[in-house]
């Protein structure tokens, strides 16, 4: 099955049948998942303390403080999306549904949180919002750098 998700709690993106490197049935996997989310989780949160201690150095200590969580909002948002597609697996598959309902109230939490740190703590809300994009951005960078490390598997 072309795209799908495979093995144990969605480890891996499998492209489709005619190897038999990558997953158990046979299919290369293109992406492993945890591998992208550790290699983003570092480069996102390395870059949040380099943000934090620029902060401190320049005087704005609450944008780098807002960095750091906003690269652990967006970490732990990134952890819950897994969790729970791990879960809706195991029970026999994804419905888009309830998963699009859960994305849409953890999105426009954090979007709350933001706005309002922005309107009561400028530096504190733009910094979280760098943060949480920062990190969405490491997490595509990881997982486009995996694909064209693998793309003979393509």
């Amino acid at each position: 099955m072309r795209g799908s998700l495979r093995g144990s709690g969605a480890s891996s993106v499998t492209a489709g049948a005619g190897s038999s490197a990558g997953s158990a049935d046979g299919e290369p996997a293109l992406v492993d998942v945890a591998s992208v989310y550790r290699r983003a989780v570092v480069i996102a949160a390395a870059s949040a303390v380099v943000a934090a201690v620029v902060g401190v150095v320049a005087g704005t200590v609450l944008f780098g403080v807002g960095a750091l969580g906003g690269v652990a909002l967006g970490a732990l948002n990134n952890r819950t999306f897994q969790a729970r597609s791990k879960r809706m697996l195991a029970k026999g598959g994804v419905k888009k549904g309830p998963v699009a309902s859960s994305v849409l109230a953890r999105l426009a939490a954090v979007t709350a949180l933001a706005f309002y740190l922005i309107y009561a703590v400028p530096a504190l809300g733009w910094g979280l919002l760098a943060g949480v994009a920062f990190f969405q951005m490491s997490l595509m960078g990881s997982a486009i750098g995996s694909l064209l490390r693998n793309r003979a598997n393509w």
